[in-house]
């Protein structure tokens, strides 16, 4: 079989399968997965993390095959030794680095019982496990043994001679890079120039109206829900929840206060020049999230720590966390109508 696998973003509507969809798909039963990707992302690490941290069986060989020429974020970096960590702890796997040329496929292949193979080939890198940026991606799903037979040979000499296990590293020859874009390619975040910046900055110093929205560092919700129990699939894998997935649990004396936006949808303007849809619901609005999508203030809040060296993919945010990076709350401020300047600066 054959079969074109795509994005589904608007404007343009795909009623076939997805590649998130596909690749939860070839999850089941299988024995060992080979993955060769470009890229990767914070989240997809932490998706890998928590998929083996809840006791997902199959081996798996993963090859990273861009960012050593070209560098990581440390959340990035930390989260795949971690992942690498648990996968050789466990005798699953190993991480791998393209370290001769670099190599920018994507394959996604499953091994299951009597060596049958089920296979993804096309553009999409593996942060396409969890990532909310709009960029579209076509691919190709088989299982036919034409493909599939070469295309384990090729991963397995592309191992062996392009790649080094990530335990044979030396990090000195790895490039860091000290500061990211948050929200590149995301249709639902507005970056802002310098100059709205500075008005948003002017009328927030001028207000009278503000709250500080504390940042909660409970085992499995608020900044945690990652560690939640996670999302059982019909084929009774678990998967974790989303790395970014965040929604504040504000307090209802801060909640009662005149002013504070009562069960309502408004527009963000954060202290880092970023402009985003925010609502408060639920008992007494003690709901605080990104809307249409959740993972976008948890990306805000989860980025700013990575950027900031204090957390990685994969691991809680603590309070020592927060101690670390210098705030453990985010200030509020009315500068308009539906209009609030949200600022976690340090």
């Amino acid at each position: 079989m054959i079969e074109l696998i795509s994005s589904n973003y608007f404007p343009v509507e795909w009623k076939g399968k997805t590649f998130i969809d596909t690749f939860h798909s070839m999850l089941d039963g299988a024995q060992e997965l080979s993955i060769a990707s470009g890229y990767c992302s914070e989240e997809s690490i932490a998706k890998l993390i928590g998929l083996y941290e809840k006791e997902y069986s199959a081996h798996l060989d993963l090859i990273i095959g861009m960012h050593y020429f070209e560098g990581f974020s440390k959340a990035q970096y930390d989260g795949l030794k971690y992942l690498n960590q648990i996968l050789k702890e466990r005798e699953r796997g190993c991480v791998y680095l393209a370290n001769r040329t670099k190599y920018h496929g994507k394959i996604y292949l499953a091994k299951y019982f009597k060596n049958n193979y089920k296979s993804i080939i096309g553009s999409s890198n593996i942060s396409k496990l969890n990532i909310m940026e709009r960029v579209f991606d076509n691919d190709i799903f088989t299982d036919e043994i034409s493909v599939t037979k070469p295309l384990r040979a090729f991963f397995e000499e592309l191992k062996e001679k392009n790649c080094i296990p990530l335990e044979h590293v030396d990090d000195g020859d790895i490039k860091i890079e000290s500061h990211r874009d948050l929200f590149e390619n995301y249709l639902d975040v507005r970056k802002l120039d310098k100059r709205e910046l500075q008005e948003k900055i002017e009328l927030a110093a001028k207000s009278n109206v503000s709250f500080e929205i504390p940042m909660k560092t409970e085992g499995k919700s608020n900044l945690n829900v990652f560690f939640g129990k996670g999302r059982e699939q019909a084929n009774g894998i678990i998967l974790p929840r989303d790395w970014y997935e965040v929604e504040i649990i504000v307090p209802k004396l801060t909640t009662d206060q005149p002013d504070y936006p009562y069960c309502k949808t408004f527009n963000v303007f954060t202290d880092d020049g970023y402009s985003f849809l925010c609502k408060t619901s639920g008992t007494n609005s003690k709901n605080f999230r990104s809307s249409p999508d959740l993972k976008i203030l948890g990306k805000w809040i989860k980025g700013r720590l990575e950027n900031a060296g204090v957390l990685t993919a994969g691991f809680p945010v603590t309070d020592e966390v927060l101690k670390k990076y210098g705030r453990s709350s985010a200030k509020l401020v009315k500068i308009g109508n539906d209009d609030w300047f949200l600022d976690f600066g340090v």
